[in-house]
């Protein structure tokens, strides 16, 4: 693999999510004795811990999360909230040099406080840092973590052409809606006071109606700001003839990420629900 000539270095693979970053960290530190595998979501971890069975083909792992603290294994998959937090960080669960390689997915948030404490912790031969969104609107640099050594990068563009990811059609809808008195709350908009934009606004919804009939979609993912937002819109397209078993709403929690699925096509609540996986980086 290309990062057996870094062994000793940083680095950081850049590519879409789709690429399953998993079965690439899994490969390159099968040959490592001790791995962390450092995520933010649940069930990133599970998937991980599945991709890394079937390449090293052992049960030899763990999870350190929540009220599970696994500490004797050749693999731990941790929650950063959890790893992140001081009391953990210390010689009583993990020495510095404890881990061989440590993986760090969304690498883009290693800027932040829990991500920072494990990054700067760990002492191990290698960290790899993985992420599909590299650049940060606030600007903040994550090249500089890992001596900008940047191993391997395939951009979206790249990967579509070389047939790994499916294409797609991009359309910038303009809306007027006026955001220029609404509150941030750590770099996002008050969620309360979109609901107060959004909410209620049948000019907006209208407009997003329309423009979902005139680029004639049967299946189609919208991303919203609240709970009540994505019911709402549920609703709305239930109300312009949507049938009511193609509007679902998808919760993901722990990171406040709140979706509708419009399907004309399938009655199967589970396939609409894994399409996340596949728009997760929208």
């Amino acid at each position: 693999m290309i990062l057996d000539f870094y062994q000793k270095c940083f680095g950081r693979k850049i590519s879409p999510e789709a690429l399953f970053f998993e079965y690439l960290a899994a490969f390159d530190s099968k040959c490592y004795k001790r791995v962390l595998f450092v995520a933010h979501r649940e069930e990133i971890l599970k998937q991980a811990a599945s991709s890394f069975y079937n390449v090293r083909n052992s049960n030899d792992f763990g999870f350190f999360r929540g009220c599970e603290k696994c500490v004797d294994k050749s693999v731990i998959f941790a929650s950063v909230a959890t790893l992140g937090k001081k009391e953990y960080l210390t010689e009583k669960f993990f020495s510095p040099d404890y881990f061989d390689y440590v993986v760090i997915d969304e690498f883009h948030h290693a800027v932040n406080e829990n991500y920072k404490r494990i990054v700067e912790y760990f002492k191990p031969q290698f960290l790899l840092g993985l992420t599909a969104t590299p650049e940060r609107m606030d600007g903040k640099n994550i090249y500089e973590i890992c001596d900008y050594n940047v191993p391997y990068e395939i951009s979206l563009q790249d990967a579509i052409h070389k047939g790994i990811l499916a294409p797609f059609h991009y359309y910038g809808i303009y809306d007027d809606t006026d955001y220029s008195e609404l509150h941030t709350v750590h770099g996002k908009y008050d969620e309360s006071e979109l609901n107060e934009k959004y909410i209620g606004n049948i000019r907006r919804y209208d407009l997003i109606y329309e423009n979902y009939c005139k680029y004639s979609s049967n299946r189609a993912l919208g991303f919203c700001c609240s709970k009540a937002h994505a019911e709402e819109m549920a609703k709305e397209f239930c109300t312009n003839g949507i049938p009511f078993y193609g509007a679902q709403i998808y919760m993901r929690s722990d990171d406040k990420q709140y979706m509708i699925i419009v399907d004309l096509q399938s009655t199967n609540a589970d396939e609409l629900v894994n399409m996340e996986s596949y728009f997760s980086a929208l």
